[in-house]
């Protein structure tokens, strides 16, 4: 089964620093409408932003974005952020959206125009408060 070998090449790649839910991650590697970006330094996998879409041909969600925590504060998120932005645009999208956690997250989309839509307290059992924000995309 192809969604099967193309998991075992994701999960052999992708450094447990970074594993997302296993449900999640099988959904959208099947998805056609799913787009990854990865930093990488030293031949290391260091970052990512994982983006989807699905109704809508004018709106791209980022599903996840995470660092690891030895190349936190060195612009990776942004770098990612905006790559991601760029892609978006080249493809049509008008709208960015996505949950980020109050903090780096949060701030680098903010710092980029995003929006707040509102704050989802306890967001999936973390005890964290995220925002869900939108942004035009320029």
């Amino acid at each position: 089964m192809p969604g099967r070998r193309v998991l075992k090449q994701f999960e052999n790649l992708h450094p447990r620093l970074l594993q997302w839910d296993v449900d999640y991650k099988i959904a959208s590697l099947r998805s056609t409408k799913f787009k990854g970006f990865w930093a990488i330094e030293r031949k290391e996998w260091i970052g990512e932003i994982i983006l989807s879409w699905e109704n809508c041909d004018n709106i791209v969600h980022v599903d996840s974005i995470g660092v690891i925590e030895s190349a936190t504060g060195k612009g990776i998120g942004t770098s990612l952020t905006l790559r991601a932005l760029e892609w978006a645009k080249e493809k049509g999208f008008e709208y960015y959206t996505g949950y980020a956690r109050v903090g780096s997250s949060w701030n680098i989309v903010k710092r980029l125009g995003a929006k707040k839509i509102y704050d989802c307290k306890n967001w999936s059992g973390t005890g964290e408060t995220y925002v869900h924000f939108k942004l035009k995309i320029k």
